[in-house]
């Protein structure tokens, strides 16, 4: 929804068909379009349960008027499902293992990169690049491979390893803020 700040005035909304696991709420504003986050459909199952789903929209700031969409593979509406890099919206989409760069008008694909199966990897975008943290997804301690995708082409290059698993925390002066989660303490039995 988009209100006059002076007068309270409602200018225009959107629907985004209610339900599911997060709010639907606008993520970022760039060059007069708004991104956000809504429901694939306000339908409910059998049981009455929600049937959802989350889409990625982009819509015109000035009109209200809805761009595109694209559906996302589950209702993730955190921080790692879209972010805006350097001349697309970087989103989850198809699947959590393949992320594509959209293109910010048309909602189209740029390109995509596609993690390795039993990966897990963290995203972040400092300076509008965008940056892989990816490790092995197992309860070894594995190292941490740090990647720079080219916002133009997708192409990933290796930054660097780095020993142990490491999490991101947050960017911050567009650097990013890793941290080593503590080793798991073996469990023993009396």
């Amino acid at each position: 929804m988009k209100v006059d700040a002076d007068t309270g005035e409602r200018l225009w909304s959107v629907k985004v068909n209610g339900g599911g696991d997060g709010t639907d709420h606008p993520f970022a504003v760039r060059d007069g379009v708004v991104y956000a986050y809504r429901n694939h459909t306000a339908k409910h199952q059998p049981n009455g349960d929600y049937a959802g789903g989350t889409d990625v929209m982009a819509v015109g700031a000035a009109t209200g008027r809805r761009l595109w969409s694209v559906k996302m593979p589950q209702d993730d509406r955190t921080g790692q499902a879209a972010m805006l890099i350097d001349g697309a919206l970087w989103a989850n989409t198809p699947s959590p293992r393949t992320i594509p760069a959209l293109d910010l008008r048309p909602g189209k694909t740029k390109w995509s990169h596609t993690r390795a199966k039993g990966e897990v990897c963290r995203r972040a975008e400092p300076s509008g690049v965008p940056y892989l943290l990816c490790t092995q997804d197992s309860k070894d301690v594995h190292d941490t491979d740090l990647l720079r995708l080219d916002p133009a082409t997708g192409k990933a290059h290796k930054v660097t390893t780095l020993p142990g698993r490491r999490e991101l925390l947050r960017t911050s002066n567009d650097r990013m803020v890793l941290a080593r989660p503590p080793a798991r303490q073996p469990t023993t039995s009396s």
